[in-house]
């Protein structure tokens, strides 16, 4: 008794390598997308930092301090928590102390961001003091503060297997 199992042929290496270039491609592109709303919250954080130097008369605090202080954030936020994995023995009030590290420069981060987004709306005719309008800016500042960093980092590892072959 026979089957009727086709076989299907292998693919060519030509379409194989047109996969792989589609695929490096497609998250260069979507590298690029999250690079891009990290450096539009990198430019919120830095506009903020230099607001703030501005207003207390520190003319030392240029944009530069300002983008530092987004590096540091954005490692803070995205890698410290890792660091109870690292010292096992830590007493509970450093993992706390750190964790509370992390809340804290996330919530900067984010009210950066919200405050731009408010100030935007703003230069639009809207109110800045409507709680939709809070409430979108603050969605939209947390979106652009926690998300972009881990996608940039998964979105390079993928490339890198996938352009290594």
């Amino acid at each position: 008794m026979g089957t009727n199992v086709r076989s299907t042929p292998l693919k060519s290496n030509a379409e194989n390598e047109y996969n792989r270039v589609g695929l490096a491609l497609a998250i260069f592109a979507a590298l690029c997308l999250f690079c891009a709303l990290w450096g539009l919250n990198g430019y919120f954080t830095s506009r903020t930092v230099r607001s703030i130097g501005l207003f207390l008369h520190i003319s030392s605090i240029s944009w530069g301090a300002g983008w530092l202080t987004h590096v540091i954030i954005s490692l803070i936020e995205q890698h410290l928590w890792r660091l109870r994995e690292a010292v096992e023995n830590a007493p509970r009030f450093v993992v706390l102390g750190v964790y509370c590290l992390i809340v804290l420069v996330g919530v900067i981060d984010v009210l950066t961001s919200a405050f731009a987004f408010l100030s935007l709306f703003a230069s639009l005719g809207m109110s800045p003091v409507d709680p939709t309008i809070r409430f979108v800016s603050t969605v939209l500042a947390e979106v652009i503060a926690i998300l972009p960093e881990p996608l940039i980092v998964w979105l390079a590892i993928a490339l890198w297997r996938v352009l290594k072959g």
